[in-house]
């Protein structure tokens, strides 16, 4: 079954566009116009990922992606902004779930390479992990932090500071403990807590000896 993309956009010709360029790779699109028409769309279906421009009259296309994961928590989300908006408006975006930020003209490639990363990312997300109780020890980008839950394919971090929006696709975790680095990207980010930031990191080159080193790694965790 194809997968639903929902386009939250203003613009009839953007729209339109961007529909056309979903469809013909074989997503199934539905559009709105408006916030309000966008909502009831999220309330009556179940898109696997929205696609919202930030500024929606008085209203914010976040605000969508936030709202529609209460019924649907897998929904994933992609933001559309104009050049030139506040560069912490990336970051702030990746924190309430945003899997991508896209820049105005938003090119056909950089849309559906957004689009293969959000649903990727709900995949990495629903992995079947086991906690680890108290964390291991890791580093990403030169922050230290503690890896709380893990699976073959990947693993949930948390860290006292935020990885920068800034960082490239590919990041680096260590765990010096096990003298064990892989290489992974950022799946999902989850809201910040009181004191730490929540991310999803998966494995790049699953076939690797850093990513088999991982799996001998999980498979040896205790079960809890």
């Amino acid at each position: 079954m194809a997968h639903t993309i929902l386009l939250a956009l203003q613009d009839p010709d953007e729209r339109a566009r961007l529909a056309d360029v979903l469809s013909e790779v074989g997503y199934h699109v539905t559009a709105a116009a408006t916030f309000k028409s966008a909502g009831r769309l999220l309330a009556s279906t179940t898109p696997n990922v929205i696609v919202a421009e930030v500024r929606m009259g008085v209203y914010n296309g976040l605000q969508l992606l936030v709202t529609g994961r209460i019924d649907n928590p897998r929904l994933a989300g992609i933001i559309i902004i104009a050049e030139g908006t506040n560069g912490s408006f990336a970051e702030e975006a990746r924190h309430l779930g945003a899997t991508d930020v896209l820049t105005r003209p938003v090119e056909s490639l950089a849309l559906l390479d957004g689009v293969a990363r959000a649903l990727d990312a709900i995949e990495a997300r629903h992995q079947p992990r086991r906690p680890v109780s108290p964390g291991i020890s890791c580093e990403v980008e030169g922050h230290l932090g503690w890896i709380v839950e893990a699976s073959e394919d990947g693993m949930r971090v948390e860290l006292p500071h935020p990885v920068s929006s800034s960082s490239p696709t590919a990041l680096q975790l260590s765990v010096p403990t096990l003298d064990l680095s892989l290489p992974a990207r950022l799946a999902w980010t989850g809201g910040p807590l009181p004191t730490v930031f929540r991310y999803g990191l998966a494995l790049l080159a699953s076939d690797s000896s850093e990513a088999r080193d991982w799996r001998r790694l999980v498979h040896a965790l205790p079960e809890r």
